[in-house]
């Protein structure tokens, strides 16, 4: 039965238009909306659509003004993903990714490290059962965006959590391999805001490269790997015009200046277009990420100085962005 009906339509549009704008809880309750409306007799729709609506009330659980907001909107998009599962049984189906999701939202409300951990786990598998099992059918690009999706969202806990060197490098190297399936398949579909994705965080697990490799020789293919993913990220991100992955991809940036190159003086300027499309998007994690980047090069750089007063002011405006960092953290449960 094809779905019928200019009100559902129009709500979707009001939901696009918040997206656009970056609006995520105005989207979520404009989806929730065409939920209720198409939910009765358009099962398969309603389905596609909590989804969407999770992802909404995720992003807006990012850009809470305070924990209490960041708890409620986060057990929202937990609770959407729970509905979504509901129907699926309705229809005697089952979906790995959406479990995998929940797992994936519990695991930001758990502060219990060992708690966090199995849950980020359970994520990790099911979503690689995903990615497999697409692959297994030929489906390359859903395949594609879940390998993209699991090289971003493991640099945000998964991979702090794990409990032994071997562990942590392992991960590293099964991302990098991810990677590396991702953006050929993205680049050859033409999915500039997938394939930017990958880049941009494919760059940033290239940059932990001197952590795992002996050889000079594999550090150096790496870091240039890192340099040359994260201008293709930034670049593909500015085609898009999409603030927060021009925000996430000004992190590669900065990290091929101040770490790679170990120059903090080229590193304040990306860092500040961190925080300056962060803003845009008013995601706690990039604004908070930018303040504490650009705080760390602030630091050396006025170690570097020979002037006192020189010095003194720099100090201050790293110690200034450092508290502006912790307090963004602390609203999302993210203080590392």
């Amino acid at each position: 039965m094809a779905l019928q009906g200019s009100n559902w339509e129009s709500l979707l549009e009001k939901a696009n238009e918040h997206e656009k704008k970056y609006e995520w809880l105005q989207a979520a309750e404009e989806i929730g909306k065409v939920v209720d409306l198409v939910e009765k007799k358009h099962s398969i729709k309603a389905i596609e659509f909590l989804e969407k609506m999770g992802f909404c009330f995720y992003k807006a659980a990012m850009q809470a003004p305070n924990n209490t907001q960041f708890i409620k909107r986060m057990k929202l998009a937990i609770q959407t993903y729970e509905k979504e599962i509901k129907l699926l049984e309705k229809m005697k189906k089952k979906d790995s990714h959406v479990l995998a999701l929940i797992a994936y939202a519990s695991s930001c409300l758990e502060k219990n490290p060992l708690k966090k951990k199995r849950l980020l786990a359970n994520w990790w598998n099911l979503e690689k059962h995903v990615k497999d099992a697409f692959e297994h059918s030929d489906d390359l690009h859903s395949m594609a965006i879940i390998c993209a999706n699991l090289i971003e969202y493991s640099t945000y806990d998964w991979i702090w959590s794990s409990s032994s060197f071997q562990e942590t490098r392992n991960i590293y190297l099964e991302c990098l391999e991810l990677a590396e399936k991702a953006i050929p398949i993205l680049s050859e579909l033409e999915n500039e805001y997938e394939l930017a994705r990958a880049y941009c965080f494919a760059s940033w697990h290239y940059s932990f490269c001197d952590w795992f490799w002996e050889s000079e020789e594999e550090i150096v293919a790496y870091v240039q790997k890192a340099e040359d993913y994260s201008k293709k990220a930034l670049e593909l991100a500015q085609k898009t015009g999409d603030a927060w992955l021009i925000s996430q991809s000004y992190i590669n940036i900065f990290s091929v200046a101040n770490s790679l190159n170990a120059n903090p003086y080229l590193a304040i300027n990306p860092g500040k277009k961190i925080v300056k499309y962060g803003e845009i998007t008013k995601d706690n994690w990039c604004m908070g990420w930018g303040n504490v980047l650009t705080a760390f090069s602030y630091s050396l750089l006025a170690q570097q100085m020979e002037d006192p007063e020189k010095q003194r002011q720099t100090f201050k405006k790293s110690i200034k962005m450092t508290k502006e960092a912790n307090k963004l953290f602390q609203r999302i449960h993210s203080v590392h």
